[in-house]
């Protein structure tokens, strides 16, 4: 019988903990329309198994985001054009994103990781297709 509680205790206690980490804002309808002297970039991670309990700290051009991404979650941001480099910065391999973006333009980044070991994640942040990304996002809320 003992073990039976500490189950149903552990599952609750999961229960809670996964919900904790998941992104509450609204659900992802249409992409914005952008002012024509800046830069709309979406960042956003699709649903992954791998590092789902946790939140990634994006940085855009060595300034931090907020709020966190977490799994299925995206930000939007209005940029200056020029060159840009993101990355998570998660205390584990970070690669960097380099790219230049144009003003009235429209891009998408997404964030997806790799498990090498364990507690050992890559996450890579690359630049994806509208189309595809879209159909991402639907699956995605807005990171509060």
């Amino acid at each position: 019988m003992t073990y039976r509680k500490t189950f149903i205790f552990l599952l609750i206690a999961l229960v809670f903990i996964l919900s904790g980490c998941a992104a509450k804002g609204p659900i992802f309808t249409d992409v914005k329309s952008n002012r024509p002297d800046k830069a709309l970039l979406y960042i956003y991670r699709p649903w992954a198994m791998t590092g789902a309990a946790v939140s990634y700290q994006v940085v855009l051009n060595n300034v931090r985001i907020s709020p966190k991404l977490s799994n299925q979650s995206y930000l939007v941001k209005e940029i200056d054009p020029g060159e840009i480099f993101l990355f998570t910065d998660t205390q584990n391999i970070d690669r960097v994103l380099k790219f230049t973006v144009e003003a009235g333009k429209t891009y998408f980044v997404s964030i997806s990781s790799k498990n090498y070991a364990a507690m050992v994640f890559e996450h890579t942040a690359y630049l994806v297709d509208k189309g595809l990304a879209i159909e991402e996002l639907k699956k995605c809320k807005l990171a509060l």
